[in-house]
């Protein structure tokens, strides 16, 4: 009963637009009606759902503090002076430059973090919601190469990291390169394949050059700095002290928000009505943070009920070797969160037969990173651009899915 009805629910979230049921609405009955399914059968656990739930409420407060940093600094105009030192001249030039900005941003920060930055400062640059959606499904996958090869840059590297299984240099020296390919590869084909998409940009060029030359107010470039300073301070924080992400990222927006207050922007805007954080909250998207409640908490009810555990046991039975498990996980991760996928690949391979810095493990990073790439749906980068943007299901796999796909094989190929 629980596979039926989070499958039913997954249905509605893929055929948002044709079910007209807005994708959180899909997620959190996904996730509130798997659990009362699990209480009904009795197998409620108050201490998985203790730990699920601090879990869940530390993404969501970190989401919130990381949507209003980004909306605080857009609201003043703090990424203008970004957007224009990105390369514009042609379309092929701007996909290239915004698809290096996310994979190495990427690895700074996180993949989610780096979503929402790079989508905000790509509005600056393409008002056109259609011209700019073949981009944002690239940031995406971009964001999520990027965040394989560095520590920090996604949640399942971080947990091997932290777990001992893999060591930074080592991590850098074995996935940079397929890295790199998994994101060239499909950012080549947004940039060249699509010849129409180059004269609607040419056009969309030539109409807004005369504003380009527009001075940046100062207050704007110190909000814009001080903003993204406090976004990177936060992942190198967390190294170093351990302290909770999502701690953190509130501590930056109270630090941004009170220093925006202090200098006055808020009360001396030139605008016809002055902004307020209030008004900076009303913009923040909690439709999104909602889907990702609903999503996390289906996820947590399909392995407190086994089937995850059951899905791992099938591809550890009938598939040959540990690397070909770690392409299972990956495939497996654009449809299910690869946190708990990767929590439990660490459990089913024995550290006596995989010692830390073993080849596979790495493979695991990779797959579990990249493979969310596959689908919208399957990273938390993924679930951001679809909240952010009117990028659905069934548009993110005509779009990127195929191109996505060919860059892991030639990926895993060199890996």
């Amino acid at each position: 009963m629980l596979l039926i009805w989070f499958v039913a629910c997954y249905v509605l979230i893929i055929g948002e637009h044709r079910f007209r049921i807005n994708k959180a609405a899909a997620a959190l009955l996904a996730g509130a009606g798997c659990w009362l399914i699990i209480s009904l059968q009795g197998k409620t656990d108050e201490s998985f759902i203790a730990q699920m739930t601090e879990e869940i409420a530390g993404i969501a407060f970190f989401l919130l503090g990381a949507m209003t940093i980004v909306e605080i600094i857009d609201l003043h105009d703090g990424f203008a002076f970004l957007s224009k030192r990105i390369p514009q001249k042609s379309y092929p030039v701007l996909v290239w430059s915004i698809a290096i900005l996310s994979f190495f941003l990427s690895a700074i920060l996180d993949n989610l973090t780096t979503t929402i930055v790079v989508i905000t400062i790509l509005r600056k640059i393409i008002h056109r919601s259609e011209l700019r959606l073949p981009i944002i499904a690239l940031v995406v996958v971009c964001a999520n190469a990027g965040g394989v090869w560095s520590p920090m840059g996604d949640v399942t590297t971080t947990m091997l990291w932290l777990n001992g299984k893999i060591s930074t240099v080592p991590l850098m020296q074995h996935l940079f390169l397929p890295a790199l390919l998994s994101m060239a590869i499909p950012t080549a084909f947004i940039a060249h394949f699509k010849r129409a998409n180059h004269e609607q940009y040419a056009l969309m060029r030539s109409e807004v050059n005369a504003s380009e030359n527009e001075s940046i107010a100062s207050s704007s470039l110190w909000i814009g700095v001080l903003g993204i300073l406090l976004l990177l301070a936060v992942p190198i924080t967390k190294a170093y002290l351990h302290i909770p992400v999502y701690i953190l990222m509130l501590l930056a927006m109270a630090i941004l928000w009170a220093s925006a207050e202090w200098i006055g922007y808020f009360d001396h805007n030139k605008s016809k009505q002055p902004h307020t954080i209030s008004s900076v909250l009303q913009r923040i998207d909690t439709p999104s943070i909602l889907f990702f409640v609903g999503l996390l908490l289906a996820i947590a009810a399909l392995e407190k009920s086994g089937y995850l555990h059951r899905c791992m046991e099938f591809l550890q039975q009938y598939v040959a070797g540990p690397k070909s498990l770690m392409v299972g996980i990956g495939l497996l991760s654009a449809i299910i969160d690869n946190v708990p996928l990767v929590a439990a690949g660490m459990k089913m391979l024995p550290a006596t037969e995989f010692p830390n810095n073993s080849e596979v493990w790495y493979w695991l990073a990779f797959c579990a990173g990249t493979g969310g790439s596959l689908l919208v749906i399957g990273s938390a980068a993924g679930v951001a651009a679809m909240g952010m943007e009117k990028l659905d299901f069934m548009r993110y796999l005509r779009i990127i899915s195929l191109p996505a796909l060919v860059g892991l094989i030639v990926a895993l190929v060199l890996l």
